[in-house]
């Protein structure tokens, strides 16, 4: 799997570490409770879903990618690892991804939000170079990705489609990430890279941390783990699209 990490700008490797198996959409959610069904959370009896056979064989290896590598360096860095120091990585690596958000919040008109992520990103970046968030009261975090501007302007998600790494993902949203590469600045400048890189990297191992025991809930309460995830990426991206998620828990 080295190869799809050779590249990729910073907040593409913390959306790499932290999505492997639905990781960020279950977080999202806050809704570890088994539904009547692992397909129907949202009424999806018949999920737009004809690669089912080759999305559940990257879903398995993700899900062994997961279980080998993630999970253990989570617990570890959950365990020694002070509150402190992971609330800095996880401000730093969103502060990172700001440039990304805010141009989302204008492509979509949402200028009380871009205003919202403008000021978390000067002010944060001004005072602490984003590792601590002092001005969350006042402008709280949000997320935002071009699969959710496409969205926003009428363009539907097409069939569901999971990512080698990324995990649950969509034709539409996956296309989305393209252009979420190409509007980050830390794209284009050659030397910030490797750091960008480790620091999202710990992002999200963090982010996994923050959410061992909910993604042990989903998965033993769960007939078809990977039914329950398409479910609950569907979920997700709605709640986004719609900006009903609220600030983003991880």
């Amino acid at each position: 799997m080295a190869r799809w990490f050779s590249g990729l700008p910073g907040r593409q490797i913390a959306g790499a570490c932290a999505v492997v198996l639905l990781l960020a959409g279950c977080a999202a959610t806050g809704d570890g409770a088994p539904g009547q069904g692992d397909d129907n959370l949202l009424g999806y009896e018949e999920p737009n879903d004809p690669l089912e056979v080759p999305n559940r064989f990257v879903f398995a290896i993700n899900d062994a990618f997961d279980t080998l590598i993630l999970k253990p360096v989570a617990v570890t860095y959950d365990f020694w690892v002070p509150t402190g120091v992971k609330n800095s990585v996880r401000n730093f690596v969103r502060n990172l991804s700001s440039p990304v958000i805010l141009a989302n919040d204008v492509f979509q008109g949402e200028w009380e939000r871009a205003n919202d992520t403008a000021a978390r990103f000067f002010v944060n970046t001004i005072t602490s170079l984003g590792f601590f968030d002092i001005v969350d009261e006042r402008h709280p975090y949000h997320d935002e990705d071009f699969g959710q501007t496409l969205a926003v302007y009428g363009v539907d998600d097409g069939f569901y489609l999971v990512l080698p790494v990324f995990g649950p993902s969509s034709a539409r949203d996956a296309a989305g990430r393209g252009v979420d590469w190409l509007l980050d600045p830390l794209t284009y400048v050659e030397g910030a890279r490797t750091l960008s890189i480790a620091a999202s990297a710990a992002g999200g191992v963090d982010r996994r941390a923050r959410n061992l025991e909910l993604i042990r809930d989903i998965k033993s309460d769960s007939v078809d783990f990977y039914a329950r995830a398409r479910s609950l990426y569907y979920q997700r991206r709605e709640a986004a699209i719609q900006n009903t998620d609220g600030p983003r828990r991880e």
